[in-house]
C-alpha cells in the first residue's frame, strides 16, 4: 500500500496548493481561470497520477492482455472498423507498432489519455480542487482504470463530451457516444442518459426511475439478450458465474449514497441547472448499481457514472455556512478514504504494486 499512500499523499499537498493559489489569486484580484501556478500545481497532479498508473507492471486483473497488445489486438483494423467490431484498439495497435511492440508503451499510453482526459474535465469544471481531485482517487476511478482499461478508456471520451448533454447539443452527444463505442460496445448505453439528465427532480419522476431499475435488476433476460445481440453473440447466464452473481453489498451501498446525500440536501432548496443536472447524474448512478447489484457484469456499466461522481460531489457540497462545508466535506474524503482502502487492500491485483522497470 506503501505506494497508494504515497500517492494520495501528494494529490493532497499539490490539491491543496492549487486551492491555496485560487484564494490567492481571488483576494488579490485575479482572474483564477488564468492562473498559471494553479494551473501548474493541476499540471503537477496529473503527471504524478499518470506516471504512477502509465508505469505500473501487472497491476490489475486484465493487465497482461493489454501488456501483450501487439498479439491481443493484431487483427485487421480495417475490417473491425467496417463491422463496428471495437476497432479502437485495434487501430491503436496499428498506429503503434511501426515504433515498438513493448507492452509498456501501450499501457502508459492507454493510462494517459483515460486519467489526464477525466483530470482535465473534473480541473476544469470543478471549484473544489482538493475535494474532487482527492475523491478521483478515493471514489475508484484511478485504481479502477488499472483494471477495466478499455472501459475506462471509453468512459474518459464519454467524460469529454458529457458536458453536451447539459448544453442540449445532441448530435456532438451521439458522435462522442459513437466513438466511445468503437473502444467499447457497452458505451451505447449511455445514450439513455441525455434524456433523463436534463429532467426534473422530484418524487414522481424518482419514483418511474426506481421502479424501472427495479423491473431490470429482475429481468436479466431482457439486458442479455440485448448484450448479446450487441455482440454478436449467445450469452449464457449460470448462476455464480460472473454474469449472475451478487455485487458486493457494501459496494452497491457506496454507489447509492451520493445521491441519497444530495437529494435530501437539495429537496427544498434552490438548485441551480447545473446542480440539477449534476443530481440527476447521482441519482442515475445510484439507480445503476441496483440495476447490477446481482451481476458484475452488468454493474461494470456504471462505471461510464462513476467518473464525473468527484465533480458531481464538488458542485453539490455547498453550503452558505462555510465551516459546516468543510465538515461535511472532510467526513465524505474520510468515508471513501476507507472505502478506497478497504477495495485496495481485498484486491491481489492492485495490493502489490510494482513498477516497470521491476519487470
Amino acid at each position: 500500500m506503501a505506494v497508494y499512500y504515497l500517492t494520495a499523499l501528494s494529490v493532497f499537498v499539490f490539491s491543496a496548493l492549487a486551492l491555496y493559489s485560487n484564494y490567492v489569486a481571488t483576494e488579490t484580484g485575479q482572474l483564477i481561470k488564468n492562473n498559471h501556478v494553479t494551473k501548474l500545481f493541476l499540471l503537477t497532479i496529473t503527471l504524478i497520477l499518470v506516471s504512477i498508473s502509465g508505469f505500473r507492471y501487472y497491476v490489475g486483473t486484465d493487465f497482461g492482455a493489454y501488456y501483450r497488445f501487439a498479439d491481443s489486438y493484431s487483427k485487421d483494423w480495417l475490417s473491425t472498423l467496417k463491422n463496428l467490431d471495437e476497432p479502437g484498439f485495434p487501430i491503436l495497435t496499428a498506429i503503434i507498432t511501426p515504433f515498438t511492440t513493448d507492452g509498456a508503451v501501450f499501457i502508459f499510453i492507454t493510462s494517459a489519455f483515460t486519467v489526464a482526459s477525466i483530470l482535465a474535465i473534473t480541473f476544469k469544471y470543478t471549484d473544489t480542487y482538493l475535494f474532487s481531485t482527492l475523491l478521483f482517487l478515493f471514489v475508484g476511478i484511478w485504481h479502477g482504470s488499472f483494471n477495466g482499461v478499455r472501459q475506462f478508456f471509453a468512459a474518459a471520451i464519454i467524460c469529454l463530451g458529457h458536458r453536451f448533454i447539459f448544453d442540449k447539443k445532441l448530435l456532438k452527444y451521439m458522435l462522442c457516444v459513437f466513438i466511445a463505442f468503437l473502444f467499447h460496445k457497452s458505451a451505447i448505453i449511455m445514450i439513455v442518459p441525455y434524456f433523463i439528465l436534463r429532467g426534473k427532480i422530484n418524487l414522481k419522476n424518482i419514483a418511474i426511475l426506481i421502479g424501472f431499475s427495479i423491473l431490470l435488476l429482475y429481468n436479466y433476460e431482457l439486458i442479455f439478450s440485448f448484450i448479446g445481440g450487441l455482440k454478436e453473440e449467445e450469452i449464457i447466464i449460470q448462476e455464480g458465474s460472473y454474469y449472475l452473481r451478487q455485487v458486493n453489498i457494501l459496494r452497491v451501498l457506496v454507489s447509492m449514497m451520493p445521491a441519497i446525500f444530495c437529494f435530501f440536501v437539495y429537496t427544498k432548496s434552490e438548485k441551480t441547472p447545473e446542480q440539477t443536472f449534476y443530481l440527476n447524474w447521482l441519482i442515475l448512478y445510484g439507480l445503476f448499481a441496483i440495476i447490477g447489484m446481482n451481476s458484475p457484469y452488468i454493474s461494470r456499466i456504471n462505471i461510464y457514472l462513476m467518473i464525473l461522481l468527484p465533480l458531481a460531489l464538488g458542485k453539490l457540497v455547498v453550503f452558505k455556512n462555510k465551516n459546516f462545508e468543510i465538515f461535511v466535506k472532510a467526513g465524505i474524503l474520510i468515508f471513501f478514504f476507507f472505502y478506497w482502502r478497504y477495495e485496495i487492500s481485498n484486491s491481489s491485483a492492485l495490493y502489490n504494486f510494482r513498477f516497470i522497470w521491476n519487470r
